[in-house]
Parts: structure tokens; C-alpha cells; sequence
């Protein structure tokens, strides 16, 4: 059973497409991905680019995370720290506001605690996030869930190549938030202290 995405928008701020259109157009020019347009002398190729845009802004107009890639269409349609990060890189040339969202969202949602059944540890960059039923009720640990081993190491490689670092991503007072991650990985993420990332999940429950 999927525990699927959900349409949490309030009816009363759906309305009809004349309503939402100037919000959608702000929305559409803060994103940021036509800030660079490549285009050849191949009509087929050129048609591809143009399919590879749409894709793209399909998976960030609209969500309530701001400039971040949902991933896994059509079942989830959620948060995947992995994902949402190697989106960012591949963009990094062209749309440096998609590695800005995704630093900033993965920032503010990283583990800040120990909780075996989420696999969660301090500074660890999340791995999968769901809104449904199941996990709400907690009969599935994915509301926020941290069993991923390369998220916390990549989210450090974004934060690297990111050409600048815009002050709204490092909040006054909160720095910490991104010096974490790199304390999980010399510590959490290096266990056997072999300078190489390594995991352990909790145990099953009986």
C-alpha cells in the first residue's frame, strides 16, 4: 500500500486557473530554471530541451517546500533528500535557485536527535518524507524518515558547489544547521572510523 501524497491547498485558495495565474507566473519566474535557455540548430533536439524544462518545472511549481524537485511521480510525489540534492547538482549550471530551495529545505529538516526508528542522528540529512495517512498515524515511520547513508555526504557537496551562498540560507543565529551535517559525517557517518560513510539501522521490533 502507497502511502501517497496528499492536495493539502485549501479549497479556497484552488480557485479557477484567472484567479491563480498571476501567482502562478511569480511562481513560475522565481524559480528560476529559464534563467539559462540553450537551444541548437536541431529542431529534434531542441524539442527535447524544451520537454526536459517542462519535466523539470512540473516536479517544483507549486510545492509548499519552495524551489525543491518532488520526486517519485506519480505514486509519492514527495521530499527525497538524495534525490531532490543530485536534481540540484545536474542544475547547478543552469538554475542555481533549485540548490538553493534544496539546501534550504534539507537544512531546516535535518535530524536533531537520536530516534532509532527513524534512523535519525543529529546533522543527518533526511531521506524520505510522506504526508499520508499512514504515516501521520505513525504506522509507518516515512513522515520523516533518515536511512540513507549518501544524503548528509552530498547535501555537504552541494553546499560546496554552490557558486554563492545567499544569506537567506544561513539564518542569523542558525549556522548550525549547516555545520551539522558535517559533524554526523566524522561521527555517526564514520563509526569504524575507516574515513569512509557507513550506517546502522535500528533493529526491527518485534
Amino acid at each position: 500500500m502507497h502511502d501517497n501524497f496528499v492536495n493539502e491547498t485549501p479549497p479556497q485558495e484552488r480557485g479557477s486557473l484567472p484567479l491563480r495565474l498571476p501567482k502562478l507566473e511569480k511562481e513560475f519566474d522565481r524559480n528560476g530554471i529559464d534563467e539559462c535557455v540553450v537551444t541548437s540548430s536541431s529542431e529534434t533536439f531542441n524539442a527535447w530541451l524544451t520537454r526536459s524544462s517542462a519535466d523539470l518545472r512540473m516536479l517544483i511549481d507549486g510545492n509548499p517546500e519552495g524551489p525543491y524537485p518532488m520526486l517519485a511521480w506519480p505514486w509519492f510525489n514527495t521530499v527525497f533528500g538524495r534525490d531532490g540534492i543530485i536534481t540540484a547538482l545536474e542544475c547547478l549550471w543552469m538554475a542555481p535557485r533549485i540548490a538553493e530551495g534544496v539546501l534550504k529545505y534539507l537544512a531546516e529538516t535535518q535530524a536533531t536527535s537520536e530516534e532509532p526508528e527513524r534512523d535519525a542522528e543529529p546533522g543527518k540529512i533526511i531521506h524520505e518524507m510522506r504526508r499520508g495517512e499512514m504515516s501521520v498515524t505513525g504506522e509507518v515511520p516515512f513522515a520523516r524518515y533518515y536511512g540513507s547513508v549518501d544524503s548528509t555526504p552530498l547535501f555537504v557537496l552541494l553546499q560546496v558547489l554552490l557558486p554563492s551562498h545567499p544569506q537567506s540560507l544561513v539564518p542569523q543565529g542558525n549556522l548550525a544547521a549547516h555545520q551539522m551535517p558535517i559533524a554526523w559525517i566524522d561521527t555517526y557517518g564514520d563509526r569504524d572510523k575507516t574515513v569512509s560513510s557507513n550506517m546502522r539501522s535500528a533493529p526491527p521490533k518485534d
